[in-house]
């Protein structure tokens, strides 16, 4: 890409950081200098598990350090095991996919490790399609008024999630929803619910939708807290 090419790129994509992929170790000194100080860098460093494919590891971003911004994106079978490496080569953002194993302790070990250099480093989290957190990524520029009710309850929970909180209270958070919508995000809040570890104190006048979510269902009744009643036969799941 010549000069004219790369002037005009940057005018019409500006915010956009440039990736190394795959670059051959050998070549990517050279590589780097073609990029004129780029503002950003992104690296996906993969194992071949998570995806099928292999790339360098944290001594690639260590190589690029005062380059740039250094965006780390770990496709990993286990980011934990990456992350302090990555931060202390210099990662200003490391992020981490939210179906990978333990990936609200990895979001905490960045923060951690943030501490421990005493220098910022920013905790991403992505998804991939089919994870609950797909679709939501087309939403940051839309105002409150456009979002639909299933959206909107979609980024007020993943909002609640980010900060990690050891207790989450629900209060009828499905209620205000069509069936479908409704049936769909049950599903999806249990599986955020999952992945992120937190307690979760629910309400609901719904006594299947709490039997669908919950691991203990306790019942209100004129200010008084009970067992639940167990659930019609044609709930009841058997096993054969």
């Amino acid at each position: 890409m010549d000069g004219v090419s790369r002037a005009t790129l940057r005018a019409r994509a500006r915010g956009i950081g440039v990736g190394v992929f795959a670059a051959p170790p050998a070549a990517m000194g050279a590589a780097l200098d073609r990029l004129e100080a780029a503002e950003v860098l992104h690296f996906d460093l993969m194992d071949g598990v998570f995806v099928p494919q292999f790339t360098a590891g944290p001594a690639f971003v260590a190589a690029c350090r005062g380059r740039g911004f250094l965006d780390v994106h770990l496709m990993v079978a286990d980011p934990l095991a990456q992350i302090a490496a990555c931060a202390e080569a210099g990662a200003d953002l490391i992020s981490v996919h939210a179906e990978a194993p333990n990936a609200a302790l990895a979001l905490a070990r960045i923060r951690s490790e943030s501490a421990r250099l005493g220098r910022p480093i920013l905790a991403g989290l992505a998804g991939m399609p089919g994870t609950a957190l797909a679709g939501l990524s087309g939403l940051a520029t839309a105002f409150p008024a456009q979002l639909s009710g299933g959206q909107r309850q979609r980024l007020a929970l993943v909002r609640a999630l980010a900060r990690q909180p050891k207790l989450l209270l629900l209060d009828e958070p499905l209620s205000a929803l069509d069936p479908d919508t409704r049936a769909r995000l049950q599903d999806q809040l249990r599986r955020l619910h999952d992945l992120f570890g937190a307690t979760t104190l629910m309400t609901s006048h719904d006594p299947a939708e709490a039997r669908r979510l919950a691991d203990r269902v306790l019942r209100l009744e004129a200010g008084r807290l009970g067992a639940a009643p167990p659930p019609p036969p044609s709930l009841r799941l058997v096993r054969v």
